[in-house]
Parts: structure tokens; sequence; C-alpha cells
């Protein structure tokens, strides 16, 4: 066998849609802050009884520790919380990949009535959601003034993953 036949080919890790995790990270101090007020504001629920934390404990390693999450009204889901740590260099969110990135995940769990049961409409109607709107534009003026589109980083999904 010819030596250059031995030789591997070098791999594209650019197509890889798991990478290794940067050394450090330029975060916006600012989106850090709007993201915590946001993962523990309880108005992100139909009847302010449930925020992002209720599921995803911090104590618990970013999970509820159930085999089955429990939502609004005492609604069992059909699968169990995924974890929020790291999850900015996750390829996909949910456990099934339906969102491709934070930005577009968000939305899942706040207008799924049996997480956190709202609606961006009721929430952007009600005068008491009006602090958490101003925090959102907030964070669009904030994203508009920055490269970042994401407090976390989130990397392209490679194309081979689809």
């Amino acid at each position: 066998m010819p030596a250059s036949a031995q030789q591997a080919e070098p791999l594209n890790l650019a197509i890889e849609p798991l990478q290794p995790l940067p050394q450090k990270l330029s975060l916006n101090p600012e989106k850090i802050a709007l993201g915590q007020d946001l993962f523990f504001d309880t108005r992100l629920s139909k009847d302010s009884t449930l925020s992002c934390a209720s599921c995803h404990d911090l104590a618990l390693g970013g999970t509820d520790g159930k085999p089955f999450s429990v939502g609004m009204d005492g609604a069992v889901g059909n699968i169990n919380t995924p974890t929020v740590f790291n999850s900015g260099f996750s390829f996909v969110q949910f456990w099934d990949g339906r969102a491709e990135n934070l930005n577009t995940q968000m939305g899942g769990p706040i207008n799924n009535p049996a997480e956190l049961g709202a609606s961006w409409h009721g929430m952007a109607s009600s005068p008491s959601s009006r602090p958490t709107r101003n925090m959102l534009s907030a964070s669009k003026r904030s994203t508009n003034q920055t490269s970042m589109k994401s407090p976390f980083r989130t990397p392209s999904r490679p194309t081979s993953v689809r």
C-alpha cells in the first residue's frame, strides 16, 4: 500500500455538530442580567405561578429530576425537563431538536398550555407584564447594538444534521 494511502484524511470539524467548548466567552453583562430576570420571572406564565426555574432547577443540574415534568394547572408532560446548563452550546434545542437555537426555543414553553400556558399577545396586553415587556424591549435594543444574537453562544446548526 502506498504511503499516501495510509495517511488519514483530515477531519472537517466545521460540519461536526459537537464542538469543543471555547476557552473564554465574551458575553454582554446586560444580556446576562436580562436572561436571569426572565428565567426567574413568573409573569411569563398564565397565572404568574411558574417560571423557567420551576422546571429547570439550577440546584438539580438545570432539570427537575422527574420522569415527566409538571406544568400549568398540574398538567403532566410526556417528557422530562432537559438541562439548561450549557444549552447555548447545543446545536438544537428540546429533546426532539425542533428549535435551532435559544431565541426560537424561548416561545415553546411560554405558549405551551401544559408548560407555562401563556401567550406573547396576553403578556403584551396585560398591565402586570409591562416590566417584562420593557425588559424584552431592552433586550431587542441591546441585540441591535451588539453583534451577539443571544446572551449565550449558539453555534450555527450544521446542514448535515437537518
